[in-house]
């Protein structure tokens, strides 16, 4: 039976060579390389792979399975998956070389012997020095006769001995310099002595700057550049004075990778939508994957992971989104004509801004005013309040975000709906400090003493357990039971006689009445009534479900102590 194709599958097969290679980083990894596999022009797609878009390609798939594509490599997308993948800081890891060089022999030996034409001399020299232990020679056959006890065994020429430090890299060594004596006999000659007497520091500065320049080509700076994008900037400090310049024939196709996560239903993916001349696609594709790879080194996320390129494409994609709304608007025109005149690293520095003046209202109440009346400090905040707290105060603030066939989900601040979502998230917990003041005047004891005195036979054990809910609900249970609203643990003795005062509605009236007490008068009445509606609401899911006496080891929401009384 022949095989159904979709549009997009008959597209991605009848589309020239290098609108196929942008397309197909929007796929997920194995159906692009099945894709790409199925086209007769299988290489000149993957010549058409901006560099970038290859490195992310070979590391989603895995050296083994990315052996099809490694055989078809251009010298150039090897050298920027080497550079990206092998170099930490400005030292080069010999041992992940040697294992990409492993890879590409073993897809297409041709590819690495090209790649050997074009590689730079100061590279392989470094690339030696770290491979080989010592390099020794002789000059004719009596000083052999004399020296062949000491000298290392492995040999091209009877001329250079040497030993290496990956013995399982040994075949590899000895077909690359096997390769370089046959056909660049002088190159042979000039790199072997150099690895036995070269200046190590001379020339590892030569290989590390061409490898900066060549990473720079591709717009991946160094820290200090790319710390620049947490800068923040003010709408009226931006202008609308970005240059585009139309691509040229001889101009490398910009990378795709970071464009394929933009969501088509944001405002950013309706306004680059609008966007259909080269100049203007290319200048964007170019610009999203530069602040994606900021983002990236910025966030000191490891670059051996794709997933975390992905989370750079995607917090960038997220940023930039916010800082168009912040900027202009929810005007889809307008917004792709703000795109056409105003650089997006600073549309991502100005949602940076409004971001670090949300996370520095929370830092404050965390950071200071919670830990000034709480020891244990951020676990006095209930659930689902600390999850949604936590995640806001993380270094990239993140919310829950409802969807529509499922649970929530962690996503970045992307709108300004999802900034004012957030905002409200701190409103919310703004009362916390004001009402543990309260709680601690209803309270006999230090709360190291109540913590000291808590039954092991309920659920919250320790001072950490104990939450501003805990307390409150304590509270009121002692009033329903005793008449006195208490911070006092209730007594397990006399469960069986407390518990059935307890009922849902008596005990929502308890702790209503009591926050309207504590905040008679002040504006963060509403804000403390929101924080607990969904603790209300879960007690009574709870309590409705219970026929018989509830087990204090399963109850959450009360102190309790062995004392009778």
């Amino acid at each position: 039976m022949p095989k159904i194709l979709s549009i997009e599958d008959k597209l991605l097969k009848n589309l020239p060579a290098a609108e196929t290679a942008g397309r197909l980083m929007s796929l997920p990894a194995p159906k692009r390389l099945a894709a790409l596999l199925e086209r007769e022009d299988a290489e000149a797609v993957v010549a058409a792979l901006p560099e970038p878009d290859f490195h992310l390609f070979v590391k989603e798939l895995g050296a083994d399975s990315a052996a099809p594509l490694l055989a078809m490599a251009r010298p150039e997308q090897f050298t920027h998956l080497i550079d990206v993948d092998c170099w930490q800081g400005d030292e080069l890891l010999a041992g992940k070389t040697l294992a990409w060089c492993e890879a590409m022999i073993a897809a297409n030996e041709v590819k690495l012997l090209n790649w050997l034409y074009q590689v730079d001399f100061e590279f392989l020299v470094i690339l030696c020095k770290r491979w080989i232990v010592r390099v020794e020679t002789i000059e004719d056959e009596e000083d052999y006769q004399e020296e062949s006890d000491v000298l290392p065994r492995l040999t091209i020429d009877n001329q250079y001995y040497f030993a290496t430090r990956y013995p399982t890299h040994e075949p590899l060594l000895k077909y690359i310099l096997g390769f370089l004596f046959e056909n660049h006999h002088d190159f042979y000659l000039a790199l072997l002595q150099q690895v036995r007497s070269g200046l190590d520091m001379e020339t590892a500065e030569l290989a590390y700057r061409f490898h900066r320049g060549r990473l720079a080509d591709h717009a991946i700076p160094d820290i200090e550049e790319a710390a620049a994008i947490y800068h923040p900037l003010s709408a009226h400090r931006i202008n609308r004075d970005k240059t585009i310049l139309a691509p040229r024939e001889e101009d490398a196709a910009p990378p795709a990778f970071a464009l394929a996560v933009v969501r088509r239903r944001d405002l950013l993916g309706a306004a680059l939508a609008r966007i259909t001349d080269p100049a203007g696609q290319a200048t964007l594709r170019q610009e999203l994957a530069a602040l994606a790879n900021k983002v990236l080194i910025a966030d000191r996320l490891d670059h051996d992971d794709p997933a975390n390129l992905h989370r750079a494409a995607d917090k960038a994609a997220a940023m930039v989104n916010l800082g168009l709304e912040l900027f202009g608007g929810d005007d889809e025109a307008h917004g792709a004509e703000t795109l056409r005149q105003v650089y997006l690293e600073n549309l991502f520095r100005l949602a940076h801004r409004h971001l670090a003046a949300l996370t520095g209202r929370l830092r404050v109440i965390i950071d200071n005013e919670l830990p000034r009346c709480w020891p244990a400090g951020l676990n006095l905040v209930d659930e689902p309040w600390q999850e949604t707290i936590n995640l806001l105060a993380a270094k990239t603030p993140i919310i829950m975000r409802p969807q529509s066939n499922g649970p929530t989900e962690e996503d970045f601040i992307r709108s300004r709906a999802d900034l004012e979502r957030a905002g409200r998230i701190i409103d919310i917990l703004a009362p916390l400090p004001a009402l543990l003041g309260q709680c601690r005047e209803l309270c006999r004891e230090d709360w190291e003493q109540l913590a000291a005195r808590l039954s092991r036979k309920g659920q919250i054990h320790t001072l950490n357990d104990i939450t501003l809910g805990s307390l409150l609900f304590t509270g009121a249970a002692n009033e329903l039971w005793a008449g006195s609203f208490e911070i006092s643990a209730l007594p397990l003795p006399l469960w069986g006689d407390i518990a059935p005062l307890l009922a849902p509605e008596a005990m929502t009236k308890a702790v209503a009445a009591r926050l309207r007490t504590m905040l008679a008068g002040n504006a963060l009445l509403a804000d403390a009534e929101e924080y607990l509606r969904p603790l209300l609401d879960r007690y009574r899911r709870e309590m409705a479900q219970r026929t018989e006496l509830p087990d204090p080891r399963l109850m959450p929401f009360f102190l309790f102590t062995e004392a009778a009384s």
